[in-house]
């Protein structure tokens, strides 16, 4: 299959190769599915400051679903002549929640959702930059630490449960160069978990919390501190966002 693409990136290409044994995985693609491009939380303004606060060559995901958030960054990425990659970490099986869940394709009962990620990538045309980890969270950052990979920025949206997201920290952080920014999605009450571990490894850790919106983001206290937007929260740990509402606590 010939696809069509703008975008180019020989770095992620040598990336392809070394993990997946291919520099081209788009073109074996067994059926082009139609463009789902559903998805939450991408359309944050997070993932286009980033750009003015970091020289960012490498962006690591966590938690992929069908795409959209890598999709953003690496348009991004393109628009400003970066030939980078982004890592892209999920089994792509989905979570309790989507048995059942209608937005999801089957076959034979088995999601479809990899095969609609790199579909969705190769429609907006930056599969050249993606670099898909097909496992779970904690085998896919042995593999990335394994093959000395260090991430600008680092975005966690996995399970929401306490204990995957406190495993997800754990196993990630180590993976982000010296300032470099780590985001969490999700800070907000209806994720208990999600705040409570938040909170636990930047405590045991000396890390700043900032918030945005729903998103968190985690840096050493020694760096000089985010500023604008985000909203520290490091001593306020009864406040987040709440939709309307906007910050309450």
């Amino acid at each position: 299959m010939q696809v069509p693409t703008s975008a180019k990136s020989a770095y992620a290409a040598q990336l392809r190769k070394r993990l997946l044994g291919s520099e081209d995985i788009a073109s074996e693609l067994r059926e082009l599915l139609p463009a789902d491009l559903q998805g939450w939380g991408h359309d944050h303004d997070a993932f286009e400051l980033m750009f003015s606060l970091l020289d960012i060559k490498v962006f690591l995901e966590v938690g992929t679903w069908k795409g959209m958030t890598s999709i953003r960054v690496a348009k991004e990425m393109i628009k400003r002549g970066i030939e980078g990659a982004i890592f892209c970490v999920d089994t792509w099986l989905g979570g309790e929640e989507h048995f059942g869940y209608r937005d999801m394709r089957r076959l034979a009962g088995y999601p479809r959702l990899y095969d609609q990620f790199l579909s969705n990538c190769v429609h907006e045309g930056v599969a050249p930059l993606i670099v898909p980890v097909p496992t779970t969270s904690h085998i896919g950052s042995v593999v990335l630490a394994r093959e000395g990979i260090k991430a600008d920025v680092i975005y966690v949206d996995a399970s929401h449960e306490y204990a995957d997201v406190l495993a997800d920290l754990n196993d990630y952080f180590p993976l982000l160069k010296e300032g470099g920014l780590f985001i969490g999605d999700d800070y907000h009450a209806s994720w208990p978990g999600v705040i409570r571990a938040a909170r636990e490894f930047a405590d045991k850790n000396d890390l700043r919390i900032y918030i945005w919106a729903t998103k968190y983001f985690l840096q050493p206290k020694a760096v000089p501190p985010l500023a604008g937007h985000f909203l520290d929260v490091t001593d306020r740990p009864g406040v987040f966002y709440n939709g309307e509402a906007g910050y309450v606590g």
